[in-house]
């Protein structure tokens, strides 16, 4: 089981919640459409049904050498899909502290005007089975994955591209990008074609 410090939201039907999680921890829960779809189910989608495009060499060319390069580094949340049946939010409002020789909710420790609030503050608890879908970064995450955890052939590519730009040097250390804590959104929906 894993915890994540999270904001629940509301959009429309859509419940989701903003968060933050290692890159190690984000890489290995998630896939891109492809890899998550059955082959037959990603060709029966047709390009017009499907929801990503396919990855392209990008993610090695611009994105993967950028982490590398410089600790300045910064993009937006990636967007994942998680089973409701996986996950369970618990706001902070659930959670008694000890205050003065009692123990209280972290409500009563808010202001009146804020204790609506505190119940949207919590962790988002996800279950370790199955892998979540990439909605939107399928490109970032690739980057990441090459960066973090790149299997042997992920690693000769990147290194290639490297080598052909002069800064093969950057291949002999992640840079801290394994320790990066990413902004997340978790979306969840009824099933998983969204």
């Amino acid at each position: 089981m894993t915890a994540v410090p999270a904001v629940k939201g509301q959009m429309g039907n859509i419940e989701y919640y903003q968060c933050t999680m290692s890159s190690k921890d984000l890489v290995a829960r998630t896939q891109s459409a492809k890899e998550y779809f059955k082959e037959v189910e990603w060709d029966e989608m047709g390009p017009s049904g499907r929801m990503q495009r396919e990855v392209s060499d990008r993610y090695l060319k611009d994105i993967a050498p950028y982490l590398l390069r410089t600790k300045d580094r910064f993009f937006n949340s990636i967007v994942v899909l998680i089973d409701r049946d996986l996950c369970r939010f618990k706001p902070l409002n659930d959670y008694a502290v000890p205050y003065e020789g009692k123990s209280i909710k972290v409500s009563d420790l808010v202001s009146f005007d804020r204790e609506e609030e505190i119940k949207r503050l919590g962790f988002l608890e996800m279950k370790d089975k199955g892998q979540m879908l990439i909605l939107d970064g399928q490109h970032r995450m690739r980057a990441l994955r090459a960066v973090v955890s790149p299997g042997e052939a992920e690693r000769k590519k990147l290194k290639k591209v490297l080598d052909d730009n002069g800064e093969g040097h950057l291949a002999d250390t992640d840079n801290g990008v394994l320790d990066d804590l990413l902004s997340v959104i978790f979306v969840t929906l009824k099933d998983r074609t969204a």
